[in-house]
């Protein structure tokens, strides 16, 4: 549960907005170094350890904005792990 309090408070300070998408989900974030290190950390654990069922991570930064996008393979779009989550990122339930 420490990984999802962590995405908790990067939402808390830093998130500028999250959607949903075709494909899966974007959320942006106001950057800044420790926002970046922050992100980095948290999308490279989620790759190591909940990239189920082909679910992708990527992180983007550019400018004053760093970007995480979820690719959700078309099977699981619907399912209760993606809308998780998406839960425990955006911070809606």
């Amino acid at each position: 549960m420490q990984r999802a309090d962590e995405w908790e408070a990067i939402r808390t300070r830093a998130l500028i907005d999250a959607m949903t998408t075709e494909t899966g989900a974007t959320l942006r974030y106001r950057n800044s170094a420790e926002v970046e290190a922050t992100l980095h950390d948290l999308v490279e654990a989620e790759r190591e350890c909940c990239a189920v069922g082909g679910i992708e991570w990527d992180l983007t930064v550019a400018d004053d904005v760093a970007t995480v996008s979820i690719g959700v393979p078309q099977e699981l779009r619907e399912s209760s792990e993606a809308a998780v989550i998406y839960a425990v990122l955006s911070g809606r339930s």
